[in-house]
């Protein structure tokens, strides 16, 4: 893919808007302001890039950066392909069920054991919380920070658990997070900080 800069190809733009549902526009704007002032003869990005991005979208935190780079940064070596990138957040935001419960699963199990504990959900909930007062919203850009229904970061770990602990284990599996978003559709969108802003 031979890119650098902010410059993204006819090429690239045209498999992108096949592969997700965001328009030639929308993926040009990410594209550039991901890859502003990248050092990289190609379209990988780094972790401080990733953070760049997000920030960009309203989501100014570093942690929440990492969990989404790391979950796309599967060999460990700091890079993530652009594409992967949009990838995510277009599974995200316009993926289906099946899709959006993969990745928001990973993203929240920090620790990669295959359970949701409390003190991880509290560190999560905690920073969206804080993105949440200084949500902002770019022109042209389809993604912002979602709404969450609760209170507090406490309250809501307590709501997620009373929820989705069907065994009362003090632990969320992935079937058990499947299994309550399958019945509703709101407890998984309260997961996924990131929100369409298309009309």
């Amino acid at each position: 893919m031979g890119n650098t800069g902010t410059k993204i190809t006819e090429e690239e733009l045209e498999q992108y808007t096949v592969l997700t549902k965001f328009d030639r526009d929308e993926i040009a704007r990410l594209y550039k302001l991901t890859m502003k002032g990248s050092d990289h003869a190609s379209t990988y990005i780094s972790q401080e890039q990733c953070s760049t991005l997000l920030n960009s979208l309203g989501i100014s935190c570093d942690f929440l950066s990492q969990l989404l780079f790391g979950v796309l940064d599967q060999n460990g070596d700091g890079l993530v392909d652009f594409r992967e990138l949009l990838m995510a957040m277009n599974t995200a935001i316009n993926g289906d069920m099946e899709q959006k419960v993969e990745l928001m699963f990973k993203i929240y199990d920090i620790n990669d054991d295959g359970f949701l504990a409390k003190t991880e959900l509290l560190k999560i909930f905690t920073a969206i919380f804080t993105i949440k007062k200084e949500s902002k919203r770019l022109k042209g850009i389809p993604i912002g920070v979602q709404n969450i229904p609760w209170e507090t970061p406490e309250s809501a770990v307590e709501e997620v658990f009373k929820l989705a602990d069907l065994n009362g284990d003090e632990l969320i599996s992935k079937q058990e997070f499947e299994t309550v978003c399958q019945t509703d559709t709101n407890f998984l969108n309260s997961f996924n900080f990131f929100k369409s802003t298309k009309s």
